[in-house]
């Protein structure tokens, strides 16, 4: 482990770097031009890390839990934001890659997940 509990992993290092610069703009109040971008990022970088983890041509070199979950967590900083914007193609692929992340590291996304459903049923706006 390397500081703060995370795997030391340079792939994740750079996604972790990427997700730090991007957060912000995938604000809820924030639907500039980049949001689409944003969405595209999120999507595409779920989608092809669920297909690394199913790949059987590299299954000599799977990914460890931790991954996964370093993955997860780092993805689900944009996914909490993204389910509140404005924008209607980020909310769909935020509660998209919830969804699949889901299967990944459960223990990151379905407390998020259930977190918001409850405070959307206390507001009446579920």
């Amino acid at each position: 482990d390397a500081e703060g509990g995370a795997v030391a992993d340079p792939a994740m290092d750079v996604v972790d770097a990427i997700v730090d610069l991007v957060e912000n703009y995938a604000h809820p109040s924030n639907n500039g031009r980049y949001t689409s971008v944003i969405a595209l990022f999120l999507k595409d970088g779920v989608k092809y890390f669920r297909k690394r983890v199913a790949s059987k041509k590299l299954k000599a070199f799977p990914l460890s839990d931790a991954i996964k979950t370093r993955f997860a967590v780092a993805m689900t900083r944009i996914i909490d934001k993204g389910m509140y914007s404005k924008n209607s193609t980020m909310r769909y692929v935020s509660s998209s890659a919830a969804g699949t992340l889901a299967y990944l590291a459960p223990s990151v996304v379905l407390p998020l997940v259930t977190s918001r459903f409850g405070e959307a049923i206390l507001d009446h706006t579920a």
